[in-house]
């Protein structure tokens, strides 16, 4: 992702925000709206965080190097599990797509290849309001979380890609 293309936007004690697609709630949300066309800059130092790993996130992706994964992980602040291992095993799903045979792969077949393989991982069940952490806890996912992880995939696999909202 390009870092100008992107605009991450803490809301402070927000109880419910809504996106197009998707509801999204907590007190610590992040937002990130991806070629938003928005050219607002936020300033880091006037945000709160609710940790010193949320902090250190938004300033790694201050200093351009930006952790998606992580980013979206910890978004909401009551998160369950271990980014850790939940990164891990996403990257591992991940790794034979990086594979000769696999990078020559048409992008129609990859994309199809890619959604079977997610959806059968960790794409179980459809709910109004997960956070992105839940996908990989408890297999809950909706549209906004469910975009968030095709567009991680693209972003590992180095594939360019466009998501549109579709009635």
């Amino acid at each position: 992702m390009d870092v100008g293309s992107i605009l991450l936007l803490k809301v402070k004690q927000a109880k419910r925000c809504f996106l197009p697609g998707g509801v999204i709630r907590g007190l610590g949300v992040l937002i990130i709206l991806l070629n938003s066309g928005v050219g607002r800059a936020i300033d880091i130092s006037s945000l709160h965080f609710y940790s010193d790993e949320e902090k250190a996130l938004f300033e790694a992706h201050s200093a351009g190097q930006p952790d998606y994964f992580s980013l979206l992980y910890n978004a909401y602040y009551r998160h369950t599990g271990n980014a850790a291992l939940s990164k891990e095993g996403f990257y591992r799903r991940l790794s034979p797509y990086r594979e000769a045979k696999n990078q020559q792969l048409k992008p129609a077949r990859l994309v199809k290849q890619l959604y079977s393989d997610m959806e059968q991982a960790y794409l179980h069940k459809y709910v109004l309001v997960p956070g992105f952490d839940e996908i990989f806890q408890r297999g809950v996912y909706n549209c906004v979380t469910s975009t968030a992880l095709f567009a991680l995939c693209f972003e590992q696999l180095g594939q360019s890609y466009d998501i549109r909202l579709m009635p």
